[in-house]
């Protein structure tokens, strides 16, 4: 994994040694591994076990986000451990809650465009102006899903460290950790993506290592959160030093 300057305050190699530095990862990477699994398999089972899956989502939501405070206040704290379960649900829930409704705004914007295709009719569908309504609205789509998922990702880190339902709309510190370090967030958002996919894409190379996904999109979820906990640790830093 190519390490970034220095300079950034991002250091994904650091970002895996830190992770694999607790004596107890490959417990608490278990424990991860079967909410997922289960998690996974609730969902699928039928709509009466839905709502369990939810709280197994809501758990290991809860353990990244209680993972990205832990390693603000320290980046050198283990990992954190299996407890306090309902603060990891409420948590976790909250978050998810958030990030769907985050998640409306691009789903609202394609709903939009669709619905005006649809009022033209079939003369706007096989009309010159189709191509310039799809392609622009393909551009729409996709620039309001990386805007609202990187914003996103900075709220998280802000309701993470803060604890608190009010962090998750607090646009000032945002706005404000955007404005000073939108490259540092924009880096770790990129990272963490790529992070997640490596962690579903090595082991699905071997059929008997599908059976790996759960624990490996485990660890790799873990990986981000170090990740996003330097960027904004980061941002706290270059915060400080602006004058004023």
């Amino acid at each position: 994994m190519t390490m970034v300057r220095s300079e950034t305050g991002l250091d994904p190699n650091q970002a895996v040694r830190l992770f694999f530095a607790d004596p107890d990862w490959r417990m608490k990477s278990g424990v991860g591994g079967v909410f997922s699994a289960g998690a996974f398999l609730l969902f699928f089972l039928g709509p009466m076990f839905i709502p369990l899956a939810f709280c197994l989502w809501g758990l290991l939501t809860g353990y990244f986000l209680r993972l990205v405070r832990s390693k603000i206040a320290d980046m050198h704290a283990p990992l954190p451990k299996w407890n306090d379960w309902m603060d990891l649900l409420i948590s976790g829930i909250t978050w998810i809650a958030v990030a769907f409704g985050q998640g409306l705004i691009p789903i609202s914007i394609a709903t939009v465009a669709l619905l005006c295709a649809t009022a033209g009719g079939p003369r706007f569908v096989t009309g010159n102006q189709y191509t310039v309504w799809a392609v622009s609205s393909v551009v729409l789509v996709t620039l309001s899903w990386v805007t609202v998922s990187l914003v996103s990702t900075v709220i998280m880190a802000n309701f993470a460290k803060q604890e608190r339902m009010s962090a998750a709309f607090d646009v000032f510190t945002v706005g404000k950790r955007l404005s000073t370090s939108a490259g540092i967030f924009t880096q770790a958002w990129l990272l963490m993506i790529g992070v997640q996919w490596v962690g579903f894409v090595i082991p699905t190379v071997s059929i008997l290592g599908i059976a790996l996904i759960p624990i490996c999109g485990f660890i790799a979820s873990c990986i981000a959160a170090i990740l996003l906990a330097q960027a904004w640790t980061s941002s706290e830093n270059a915060a400080k030093t602006l004058p004023g």
